[in-house]
């Protein structure tokens, strides 16, 4: 019996974490090819995720922001008793470009106001995309919000 309880104490902070949203973490993809031919230069992806990605791979969803939004206006919305329950669902919370967090032109050192390129929702989609496979070797997301 005492074993067990020493088990079950060491998963504690485990299970906690599983919840608990990571803080902002960034991805550097280096240059962003977009689809009008434009480049945006040292591209990083801004995100957060809350939950744990199961052994499959096969409980992310994925939740971009809107123009303007950041990904911590977003976590009200993931919780137990919420919008998508983080012990259940892998969640990864995605700065779309030009929010100020991700690229963009109020944060580009070398591309900055006018310099930064227009991004279309078609060029995020696919960057997005190239990003959850790289970062987390993900193919197919459960859903996208």
């Amino acid at each position: 019996m005492r074993f067990i309880l020493r088990f079950l104490f060491l998963l504690l902070p485990f299970s906690a974490h599983a919840q608990t949203p990571t803080q902002q973490q960034f991805a550097a993809i280096d240059t962003c090819a977009l689809e009008s031919g434009a480049v945006i230069t040292d591209c990083r992806i801004g995100y957060i995720t809350v939950g744990t990605l199961n052994a499959t791979r096969s409980n992310a969803i994925l939740f971009p922001t809107w123009y303007g939004g950041k990904a911590s206006d977003i976590l009200r919305y993931i919780g137990v008793d919420s919008l998508i329950d983080p012990q259940k669902y892998f969640v990864i919370v995605v700065d779309s470009f030009g929010n100020g967090v991700s690229s963009s032109p109020s944060n580009s050192a070398s591309q900055s106001g006018k310099a930064f390129p227009a991004v279309s929702l078609k060029d995020m989609v696919r960057l997005h995309k190239q990003f959850i496979n790289t970062q987390f070797s993900i193919t197919r997301l459960l859903r996208v919000v």
